[in-house]
């Protein structure tokens, strides 16, 4: 079974306070938190996009609706 670790980072106060004000999220973590939940995304739509790249043929188009 493996455990979580706590971890400690230094960021800048303010560079933390101007993103939780313009995501209008009240506790550190909780910006945290949901910043690496949109980095995931991002990785796993970009998977997405490499596994799917070149696979549209030019018959899976209908030129009329181009």
């Amino acid at each position: 079974m493996k455990t979580d670790k706590v971890l400690t980072v230094r960021v800048a106060g303010r560079r933390l306070r101007k993103l939780m004000r313009a995501r209008g999220i009240k506790r550190q973590s909780e910006l945290i938190t949901r910043l690496l939940e949109e980095e995931e995304e991002r990785l796993e739509s970009l998977a997405v996009l490499r596994q799917t790249a070149g696979a549209a043929r030019r018959s899976d188009f209908d030129d009329r609706l181009l």
